[in-house]
């Protein structure tokens, strides 16, 4: 009895030693048991996700890269540590990473974000510049007879507008910014040189202004007709005894800014002249037509100095045949270096007029400020 007592008491010592062995085992296991940094993978994978959606690989290209590197390097190290014996897993590099790719993707999303809507902005504020630009240069200078280049250049203006607010209405705002930049570069220098070539046009004001005076006051003198023809304004205004009686709606050749320089220039001339015969319909395709002297002395010695000097070739013939004719009301400028009137104005002028009544051609009698305002 003794004995059976004695082994109870050994076993029972045994059972708990090992019972607190177990437990201290299982107390270290615990303790050394690696937990996943799932909740941190899954922050770094929304924040890089969130990034994308704010296009943060366009507006913030570099730390969007450095996002996806770290959240790649989370997921490599974590698969690399599943690998291994449970107890031998370490996660503290897999999830410093994804930590950092969750900073940087937050980062990368706010800075796309601010971006995307600076540029919405600043895209938004050009366009409405650029349209306050192009109705300035339709009111002011696309009727004028501008150089080709000129003319090309806010043509093509115009057509990047237009790609630029497709680019912008779907969402590609670094498109449309580029497209603007083009646009707007191309409109103010188109803008800018129109601006120059009609600035330079009306250094002649004063003297425009001075032969119509002299034409004027001639006419009341001597109270003869005058026709004066003003091409900005597109009109050829009749005078009798020095008295406006008539304004006429004209049309002349396409290049009708500047003197008329050479045969075939379509120019319309600007001078002096004086009507050297009057055509009925029997002699002219136009109706009626009043033929003035081009060229007088001042075209031919403008134009000699221009072969002399080498800027005209000597094949060059220095024109003529210029006339005030009928078949106008075209609503355009048509001849090749005439003045065009209705028949009905021209019926009424051919009444009034005879040969030698003065003709003044000008530019304009108001200032540029008129035109540009």
């Amino acid at each position: 009895m003794r004995k059976t007592g004695r082994h109870r008491r050994i076993f029972s010592v045994i059972l708990l030693i090992a019972f607190l062995l177990l437990a201290s085992l299982a107390i270290c296991v615990y303790l050394r048991w690696p937990e996943p940094p799932i909740a941190e993978l899954r922050a770094a994978n929304e924040a890089l996700m969130s990034a994308k959606q704010a296009e943060a690989q366009t507006y913030a290209p570099q730390i969007y890269k450095n996002t996806s590197k770290l959240y790649e390097s989370a997921m490599t190290s974590w698969k690399a540590e599943n690998e291994k014996f449970i107890l031998n897993r370490d996660f503290t590099k897999a999830r410093a990473f994804a930590i950092q790719a969750t900073r940087k993707g937050a980062e990368a999303q706010k800075i796309a974000t601010e971006k995307a809507h600076n540029i919405r902005k600043n895209t938004g504020s050009v366009l409405f510049e650029l349209d306050s630009l192009k109705r300035n240069f339709e009111r002011i200078y696309y009727p004028l007879p501008l150089s080709k280049s000129v003319r090309d250049n806010y043509k093509q203006s115009l057509f990047l507008m237009t790609e630029a607010r497709l680019a912008r209405e779907r969402g590609d705002l670094p498109l449309a910014e580029t497209k603007l930049e083009k646009a707007r570069y191309l409109m103010v220098g188109s803008s800018k040189n129109a601006q120059k070539m009609l600035g330079d046009y009306f250094n002649s004001l004063n003297r425009w202004r001075n032969e119509v005076k002299r034409a004027i006051d001639q006419s009341a003198n001597m109270n003869t007709p005058l026709l004066v023809v003003n091409k900005m304004e597109h009109e050829c205004l009749l005078y009798v005894g020095g008295v406006l009686k008539k304004r006429f709606d004209a049309e002349f050749g396409p290049n009708w800014i500047g003197d008329k320089m050479y045969r075939g220039d379509k120019a319309t001339p600007e001078g002096t002249y004086r009507i050297t015969q009057k055509k009925d319909q029997r002699r002219t395709i136009y109706h009626k037509a009043l033929a003035i002297n081009y060229p007088n002395d001042e075209d031919r010695v403008r134009f000699r100095e221009n072969v002399n000097s080498g800027i005209f070739s000597k094949r060059l013939d220095i024109g003529g045949s210029i006339e005030i004719h009928g078949s106008g009301g075209r609503g355009f400028d048509w001849t090749k270096g005439c003045v065009a009137l209705t028949d009905k104005d021209i019926d009424f002028v051919y009444n009034i007029v005879s040969e030698n009544t003065p003709v003044v051609i000008v530019g304009s009698l108001d200032p540029l400020d008129k035109y540009l305002n």
